[in-house]
């Protein structure tokens, strides 16, 4: 499952290596291996800890962790209310939701079904780029998609 969701990605993300930046892709590489290591430190953290007290937890330290960076660069300032209300809705849906839901998963089956699974969301970024930003799928990516939930089904019959 773990192979076919990688083939999945390489499909998503494309082939094409030219005007890529090496260090994006080194940093991209880095987060994704930070945050396995997150997956697999939580598993162990969060045990016998309730999902919600662990969401805020997490969702506390990025406040403050934020807080510090903004208003030691100075962008805490300059927002306008509708960055703060994107500000808001962001720390509520993007940060703590996500962050519980993932916890809750967490909880049920384990970090490896987690990580792959948490491939999906490849394919909602994608769906949701070309219907806010215009940008054309391509026959490669419906592949990848196509990839990705085979690997999750394959992976429920495990």
């Amino acid at each position: 499952a773990l192979g076919l969701s990688m083939i999945g990605l390489a499909f998503i993300v494309g082939f094409a290596f030219d005007n890529i930046s090496l260090f994006g892709v080194m940093l991209i590489i880095s987060a994704a291996i930070i945050y396995s290591i997150y997956i697999i430190a939580c598993n162990k953290a969060i045990e016998g800890i309730h999902p919600i007290v662990a969401t805020t937890y997490i969702s506390s330290s990025a406040f403050v962790v934020s807080l510090f960076s903004g208003l030691f660069s100075g962008g805490l300032f300059v927002m306008e209310t509708g960055g703060w209300v994107a500000l808001f809705f962001m720390g509520v849906f993007s940060t703590a939701m996500s962050i519980l839901l993932f916890f809750e998963g967490l909880k049920r089956i384990g970090p490896s079904k987690t990580s792959i699974i948490s491939t999906v969301e490849l394919i909602v970024t994608t769906i949701l780029a070309a219907i806010i930003f215009s940008e054309v799928i391509k026959i490669t990516q419906i592949i990848g998609g196509v990839l990705i939930v085979a690997s999750i089904v394959l992976l429920q019959k495990e």
